[in-house]
């Protein structure tokens, strides 16, 4: 290579190879042309080891992800007004990318100037007080989201209406449209308007669970979101009132699930033993934060990306159902000057961007390819703790799978939590080895259990561990304990 490359005149280009499920086994070779402006072509050899077993598809994974699509980082990124038709086209493409991770938690800002990126914005949910006094809500602009989400998602396991501000701040309102006046108006709903905002909320919280209803998603509604201290107490008696079997987000330090706050991330608190934890069979929705300083795995915004790549599978280990709290598009600090949240009130903690602002709308990046590639690994070691975790394994297949397991997890331990120690998070020692054996075992734990590559099932039994909270177990909110599932 020449000893200096001018600025600007070097392009790196990612080739994914996409293998069809019907492909055998075994070692493919071919080639790859290349061309640039002015050059002969040049043939790139390439060789390809295609192992038998089949990966999960995204809306397959049984790890639950968190990585949070923002449309007001969008608008501000690409300076585009929101709900747009520009606006939505560029969000498509957030929507595509985050899809290709099994995307799981969509956030929707109620409240004006939330920790989401909505300044005076107001929410996805128009409020409208009519002539008469009525509240009335225009779920126009919600529903095109939504309907987005879906077309390449499928629906979403957490939609969180983030009606509750998650630090202490100037603002708790919501904007209303006053029809008699014909302007808009700021109205506080928080905790400082106690006597005025209860036929609000009611008005509210049985309006959005009916709308969802009628959409077949009322399963997925949460009420959101708190951070390590609860600021509004008292909405939370409210909306249970209001709405009884809606559960809490929440993302925190060291808070845990429990019978209101049921989808949580956190990053203190969580400990690494001498085995894995099976996080697949976590009741709650419960991921694991990528912080430093007390995460399992720490990840921040300068964290190189093989860190992305062991994420999920430490966190799986760890006793998560998965990664959260990590910002996909917010793209630029510059867009959150002016908010009036608390200190650290902070978009996408940890990290707030794991897509780049490619020239028509979100790209992939070096850190998204890794996470991908760590969800898919983790995928493994799902299918192989279920084998285990059933007994569906001969005795010397289920020590191999074990050992593998174990050996695959300790590889990448010389990494540590609590620091983003940059310079040791690449050093990971034969990587590709353990990933190809990690495969190749799951292929082998297939053929022994008489699995068909092309299905998600054991035998007669579903690999696929579905759980909503609300339908399979008898959580009560006076805390009793919840059932083991898996």
């Amino acid at each position: 290579p020449p000893e200096r490359v001018a600025a600007g005149t070097c392009q790196p280009f990612w080739l994914s190879l996409r293998v069809p499920a019907e492909a055998k086994p075994g070692t493919y070779r071919g080639s790859v042309a290349v061309q640039a402006e002015g050059t002969e072509a040049m043939a790139l050899p390439i060789e390809v080891e295609v192992i038998g077993w089949r990966i999960p598809g995204p809306l397959e994974f049984q790890s639950i992800v968190e990585s949070e699509q923002s449309p007001y980082g969008i608008a501000k990124a690409y300076k585009v007004a929101p709900w747009s038709e520009e606006h939505w086209r560029l969000m498509e493409e957030s929507f595509r990318q985050l899809a290709r991770l099994g995307a799981d938690v969509l956030f929707v800002p109620v409240l004006l100037r939330s920790e989401f990126g909505n300044r005076e914005d107001s929410s996805m949910i128009k409020w409208i007080r009519g002539k008469g006094g009525t509240l009335r809500f225009d779920y126009t602009v919600l529903d095109r989201y939504l309907d987005l989400a879906v077309k390449h998602w499928g629906t979403p396991r957490v939609i969180c209406f983030q009606i509750m501000q998650g630090c202490p701040s100037e603002s708790h309102a919501v904007k209303v449209l006053d029809e008699a006046a014909g302007k808009e108006e700021a109205v506080d709903v928080g905790p400082n308007a106690a006597a005025t905002r209860r036929p609000l909320w009611r008005a509210f919280g049985t309006s959005v669970l009916e709308h969802m209803r009628q959409r077949g998603m009322e399963q997925s509604v949460y009420w959101g979101h708190a951070f390590d201290m609860v600021v509004d107490p008292g909405l939370v008696r409210l909306m249970a009132e209001f709405a009884p079997g809606v559960y809490w987000a929440a993302g925190a330090h060291a808070r845990k699930p429990d019978a209101t706050f049921r989808a949580v991330a956190r990053s203190y608190g969580s400990d690494i033993t001498d085995r894995s934890a099976m996080g697949w069979k976590n009741p709650f929705v419960h991921l694991v934060m990528p912080r430093t300083n007390g995460s399992v795995i720490c990840v921040e915004g300068t964290s190189t990306p093989y860190t992305y790549r062991v994420l999920c599978d430490r966190g799986i280990y760890g006793g998560f159902n998965g990664p959260g709290r990590m910002g996909a598009d917010y793209f630029d600090l510059a867009w959150f000057d002016g908010f009036r949240g608390g200190q650290y009130l902070l978009v996408g903690r940890s990290c707030v961007q794991t897509l780049w602002p490619g020239p028509s709308g979100a790209e992939t990046s070096a850190r998204n390819e890794a996470m991908l590639e760590g969800l898919q690994e983790a995928e493994a070691r799902i299918f192989l703790e279920q084998a285990l975790d059933r007994k569906r394994l001969p005795e010397a297949l289920a020590a191999e799978v074990r050992g593998v397991l174990d050996t695959h997890f300790r590889g990448a331990l010389h990494i540590p939590a609590g620091t983003a120690a940059l310079t040791m998070m690449d050093v990971s020692g034969d990587w590709q080895a353990r990933s190809r054996t990690l495969f190749a075992t799951a292929a082998k734990a297939a053929e022994a259990v008489g699995i068909d590559v092309d299905k998600t099932e054991i035998g007669a039994e579903k690999v696929q561990l579905v759980f909503d909270g609300r339908e399979q177990t008898t959580q009560s909110r006076e805390g009793v304990p919840l059932p083991a599932l898996g």
